[in-house]
C-alpha cells in the first residue's frame, strides 16, 4: 500500500510540541512535582469528521487507520470490534496505524493517549523507570511462579531475578521486543488497562 502520512508527520511542529509536553509531564510525575501520578490523556478523532464530505472523511481515515487490521478485527464471522449496532450509532473503534517499525506497543499507546507517536521515547523511558522504581517484582514473580508450576516447572530465586533484569534491559532498548510484563508495567504508566488484539 501507499505510504501513510500520520498527523504527526503532516504537522511535525505541533507533534513535537505535544511530545515535549508529554515528556515534561512524565518527568514531573517521576520527580514528584505533579499532582497526578503520570499522564492521563486520551486521543480521540474529532466528531466533526463525520460531517466532512465522504471522500475527505475516507481520505483522513485512510491515513491514520490500519485498514488491514480493521478488516481482521471486524471480520463478519467473529467481529472483535464494532460488533454492536447500537454502539455504532454513537462511536466506532478504529485501529490506528503505527508504522510497524518496532516499538509498536509504545507507538500505539502514545497514539491512543496523545495522538502522536513515541518518537522521543518518553513512554519507553517511563516504562523502564516504572520497572526500576515501582516494586512490581514480587507480584510478577508470584504470577510467573504460579504459571511455571502449572506447566510443571520450578525456578530458583536467582533465575527469577535474572529474567526480571532481562525484562528491564529489553524495556530500555529502542525497537526491542516487549512482552506481556511490559504491557502490565505500561498499564501502571498510563493508569489504564490495555487490551491487546493480535492480528
Amino acid at each position: 500500500g501507499a505510504l501513510k502520512r500520520l498527523p504527526s508527520h503532516a504537522f511535525p511542529t505541533e507533534a513535537s510540541a505535544i511530545s515535549k509536553q508529554v515528556a515534561l509531564c512524565m518527568e514531573d510525575a517521576f520527580s514528584g512535582a505533579a499532582d497526578l501520578p503520570f499522564l492521563q490523556t486520551t486521543f480521540a478523532l474529532p466528531h466533526e469528521i463525520q460531517a466532512f464530505p465522504d471522500p475527505l472523511r475516507r481520505q483522513i481515515l485512510a491515513e491514520i487507520v490500519d485498514v488491514d487490521a480493521r478488516g481482521t478485527l471486524e471480520e463478519e464471522r467473529e467481529p472483535v470490534i464494532n460488533w454492536s449496532p447500537s454502539l455504532l450509532l454513537h462511536s466506532r473503534l478504529h485501529p490506528l496505524y503505527n508504522g510497524g517499525m518496532g516499538d509498536c506497543l509504545l507507538h500505539s499507546a502514545a497514539l491512543a493517549t496523545n495522538g502522536v507517536e513515541d518518537g522521543d521515547l518518553s513512554l519507553r523511558n517511563a516504562l523502564t523507570r516504572v520497572l526500576r522504581t515501582i516494586n512490581l517484582y514480587p507480584r510478577w514473580r508470584e504470577a510467573r511462579a504460579r504459571e511455571a508450576a502449572m506447566n510443571g516447572y520450578r525456578a530458583d530465586d536467582w533465575q527469577w531475578r535474572r529474567e526480571w533484569a532481562e525484562l528491564g534491559r529489553a524495556a530500555q532498548m529502542p525497537r526491542s521486543s516487549l512482552e506481556q510484563t511490559h504491557v502490565w508495567a505500561l498499564t501502571h504508566v498510563l493508569r489504564r488497562p490495555i487490551i491487546m488484539y493480535g492480528v
